[in-house]
């Protein structure tokens, strides 16, 4: 079921340990059930051949338009498709209940990856190693692709042995939710090149084994797309980029004013503090709508809408930047580095973030009547 807005002690880096997203189901662990009548293993639009594994995840997206190439290499074993890639066997429809097994036929984006396996009858490491590269990849494309949504997903694995192709483990993901007030993204091969570009960032940062406060980041962007409150979604995206700002204690609200110029230019301060004042309202237990304070209950959601909108595509810049930038990343490597990157004089700082956020572009696309309909 869709959702829509309401106006109301491990390792950091396991975010990517092969276990998804936090879900409201579990991993089910299915029994052999080969897929019947496959025919020079293809299936769907993707060959598999003969004693491969695969994982796939598929998803139904919400507001955007897809424009791709079918299918889509993007290397590293790594392909989009908006066709089904795995053929699904008719008892599955009793197994598993119908309701399931037609979410799997309606989704329209599929993120998969096959390789030649040791054990092809065994569901072992070499199957969570799939599902953490399409795992990977999804958040990747949550990164590279601004205002995307989707409902609840499925992630799929298994093998191609002995001439059959069988399911062999579920696991449910939740629902994502697309900035209120825009149209989405179009989908297509640019977007996707680009998320490729941060998952291989995503690879070697993740394996550096260090930048803890980078998977801090990522969990709370995450956190912050499930939200469907406006107070709790900025919430969570200034929470990202008060990360990347890495403030003094006690100074807080003023470095953020002040560094946040890195990635806005100097003309948004009071954007910035604006966006500081709904976190800390909502951190505290108040209402987002004491800060907009507006006596008209639609204006006010309104008003929210646009902060939630443009604190979500400062948190996808930062991230996006960070990510396709390795001259960026031994900043990052720790707290030391970056306290110290933000003590560099403000020409070298520049220097090595790059480019501010083009405001006039990426702001447009919010539209406060396109959010008055979604709202209504």
């Amino acid at each position: 079921m869709t959702r829509h807005f309401d106006a109301g002690g491990r390792r950091d880096n396991q975010v990517f340990s092969g276990r998804g997203p936090p879900t409201r189901g579990g991993c089910i662990t299915l029994p052999v059930f080969p897929c019947e009548s496959i025919s020079a293993n293809l299936i769907g639009v993707i060959r598999i051949p003969g004693n491969h594994k695969y994982a796939t995840l598929a998803l139904r997206t919400d507001h955007v338009t897809h424009q791709w190439s079918e299918p889509l290499g993007l290397g590293d074993d790594l392909w989009i498709t908006g066709e089904m890639p795995v053929a699904l066997p008719d008892h599955w429809q009793t197994w598993l209940g119908s309701l399931r097994v037609d979410k799997l036929r309606e989704a329209n984006l599929f993120l998969f990856s096959h390789r030649l396996a040791a054990n092809p009858a065994v569901l072992d490491h070499e199957n969570e190693r799939l599902k953490e590269a399409v795992h990977r990849l999804y958040f990747s494309l949550l990164i590279a692709v601004p205002y995307i949504g989707h409902q609840d997903g499925t992630l799929m694995s298994g093998a191609h042995h002995d001439g059959n192709l069988d399911v062999r483990n579920l696991q449910p993901y939740d629902d994502v939710l697309s900035a209120c007030g825009c149209h989405g993204s179009v989908l297509n091969d640019a977007l996707f090149g680009l998320a490729k570009q941060v998952y291989d960032g995503l690879v070697q940062i993740e394996g550096a084994g260090e930048h803890s406060r980078i998977w801090r980041i990522i969990r709370a962007f995450y956190t912050a797309l499930q939200e469907h409150q406006f107070g709790a979604r900025i919430h969570q995206f200034v929470r990202c980029i008060e990360g990347f700002v890495f403030p003094d204690e006690g100074r807080t609200r003023n470095q953020m004013t002040s560094r946040s110029e890195l990635f806005l230019g100097p003309t948004q301060h009071t954007l910035i503090q604006t966006l500081f004042d709904i976190r800390s309202a909502v951190e505290h237990l108040h209402g987002p709508a004491r800060v907009v304070n507006d006596p008209n209950p639609h204006e006010a959601d309104l008003q929210l809408a646009e902060y939630s909108f443009k604190s979500e595509v400062l948190a996808h810049y930062c991230l996006k930047r960070l990510f396709t930038t390795p001259t960026l990343w031994p900043q990052f490597r720790d707290d030391a580095r970056l306290g110290a990157f933000w003590q560099l004089p403000a020409p070298r700082r520049a220097a090595l973030w790059g480019t501010p956020l083009d405001l006039g572009v990426d702001f447009a696309h919010f539209t406060r009547y396109t959010a008055s309909l979604q709202l209504s």
